[in-house]
């Protein structure tokens, strides 16, 4: 009988200790879309990436990819959001690399989402209309 008191005891004790580590796990960012928008030739007015359903923290991962790129055009890429207080607008550098003809860009940003307002992206027209672009896209709710 105080074999199987103990071995209760023990499995108890265990078992509080795993529940008390799971809750003390920090929450870990949830993927809440993935937009890929591949072989553009053209701007891309006002379009949107998510609209929260409630509000809170999201980081935004984009990328940007060209061909037949001329040293002299890259797409201008915007990011646009509205928080408790403002509509933001955040441009992605320009060309972060290049070889030969193909360059790339890259931006992760923090915004604090607003429930019911989108995170949109736009880009400019391309004056030369020779490159091909792919933009991609990641959000996670933090």
């Amino acid at each position: 009988m105080k074999k199987l008191v103990g071995a209760c005891a023990v499995l108890l004790c265990m078992s509080t200790v795993a529940v008390h580590s799971a809750d003390s796990l920090p929450r870990q960012p949830v993927v809440v879309t993935q937009r890929a928008f591949k072989g553009q030739t053209e701007s891309i007015s006002a379009t949107t990436l998510f609209t929260p359903a409630r509000g809170g923290l999201y980081r935004i991962s984009a990328y940007v990819d060209s061909s037949n790129f001329s040293g002299t055009y890259f797409p201008e890429v915007f990011l646009s959001w509205t928080d408790d207080f403002v509509s933001n607008q955040v441009q992605m550098p320009a060309a972060m690399g290049n070889a030969g003809n193909a360059a790339w860009a890259s931006l992760q940003l923090t915004v604090r989402g607003i429930a019911n307002q989108p995170i949109q992206f736009s880009t400019t027209e391309n004056p030369n209309e020779q490159g091909i672009c792919n933009f991609y896209f990641v959000v996670e709710q933090l």
